[in-house]
């Protein structure tokens, strides 16, 4: 089923044809790609050295969860602010600050002495993604052709699964009993995305929904609610594959790598889905519904407690389950070209809403009833946000229609 434009006027950022073309779609989704690289790393890497910290700080699955959860807390909170701040003041000046907050949490990680400062140092982390992840999305809107958004989305968000490999690399790089460097690195490339990241023009306030009519939109309301169920399966996987898979026998560095593999199937799938959605017409919502269903399928096999099946659920979670992110954002970016910050924050101050409590939960399952269990959960989970993400497909397609019909 066909996903239309309902705006009136159909080219996201009209009268801004000459700054798209002055910093280019390559300056601007390498820096995009470069921001989210830099705001995602230090989350996976806790997942990646996840073993290493808890043995350091002598502390279980279910404090570690706890750490996640305030983290995505703290995301969601900032989301709240930081779409229309970058839709108002530019993404250029949102990045940048974003930037500067990383390099902060990134620094802080390297010397935290204890284990209740790390919920400090990852503060400022997440205050870094909340306010890059909407930003980038304003950028590409306000630089990028219509025509490749698609695209520009699948690179951009294909930097999170780059993210994740390179956490996955850091575990037998650094070696577990190292672990402090590689969040110190962090500050190297998050400096010159500073440098990089181009101008973009500002969209004028008068063209952009107000808030709370996009709060009341009932498809954002519907694929909100699904994301938020979806994060709630999804970050189970960034915060515990590692440790889930050493608890089915697999060694450290070997489980590190598994994040590593999964990299290599999501990268592609992200772009894909990007040069997908650029090349033909098709109900976006609904092509996510059918991901995170896939996912179900991989954390079933995670459930299954053994190594083949751990391998296959790897491959199917990275390969399909999670290659969602980039086509949904995109798909929101289309409906709403005039706020693509303040509109995808919605939507992703719904994933972190999701995700605040999943990681706690699932430490708390694996700790006290195993992680079959904690699997078994984060699959239902999945399998909700898919039928909401169906159901807002559904809800979309009607208004339009309604649109259309309406002299």
């Amino acid at each position: 089923m066909a996903v239309t434009r309902p705006e009136a006027d159909p080219q996201p950022g009209a009268g801004n044809a000459a700054g798209r073309s002055a910093p280019g779609v390559a300056r601007t989704t390498a820096a995009s790609a470069g921001a989210l690289v830099v705001v995602s790393i230090p989350t996976f890497l806790l997942g990646a050295f996840g073993p290493a910290i808890k043995d350091d700080f002598d502390i279980g699955d279910t404090e570690y969860g706890l750490l996640f959860t305030f983290g995505f807390l703290v995301s969601a909170t900032v989301l709240q602010f930081a779409g229309a701040f970058a839709d108002r003041r530019g993404a250029q000046l949102a990045i940048r600050i974003a930037m500067v907050v990383g390099i902060l949490g990134a620094v802080a990680f390297g010397f935290v002495p204890g284990f209740a400062l790390m919920f400090g140092a990852f503060a400022l982390s997440r205050i870094a993604e909340a306010t890059a992840q909407p930003a980038t999305n304003t950028l590409v809107g306000a630089v990028v052709a219509p025509h490749q958004q698609g695209r520009s989305v699948g690179f951009k968000q294909a930097a999170i699964p780059t993210a994740t490999g390179l956490a996955g690399l850091a575990v037998p790089l650094f070696g577990s009993g190292t672990w402090r460097p590689a969040f110190v690195l962090v500050a190297v490339p998050a400096a010159l995305v500073f440098l990089a990241v181009p101008h973009a023009p500002v969209q004028s306030r008068g063209m952009a929904a107000p808030r709370r009519q996009l709060l009341q939109s009932r498809y954002l309301q519907l694929i909100g609610l699904g994301g938020a169920f979806a994060a709630a399966a999804m970050v189970s996987v960034g915060s515990f594959l590692v440790s889930g898979a050493e608890n089915v026998g697999f060694s450290e560095n070997n489980a590190g790598l598994l994040l590593t593999l999964g990299a290599l199937f999501m990268i592609p799938a992200r772009i894909g889905w990007g040069f997908l959605a650029d090349a033909r017409t098709f109900n976006r919502f609904a092509a996510v519904g059918l991901c995170l269903a896939a996912a179900a399928v991989a954390l079933g096999l995670f459930a299954v407690g053994q190594k083949w099946s751990f391998i296959a659920g790897t491959v199917l979670m990275f390969a399909l389950g999670w290659s969602w992110p980039g086509l949904l954002l995109f798909a929101v970016i289309e409906q709403h070209p005039n706020e693509p910050g303040s509109a995808t924050a919605i939507v992703q101050t719904a994933v972190r809403l999701g995700a605040v409590s999943s990681p706690f939960i699932f430490g708390w399952l694996a700790d006290n009833r195993g992680y079959r269990t904690a699997w078994l959960t984060a699959a239902g989970s999945a399998t909700v946000s898919a039928v909401l993400l169906a159901a807002g497909a559904v809800v979309l397609a009607r208004q339009l229609r309604g649109a259309l019909v309406r002299p």
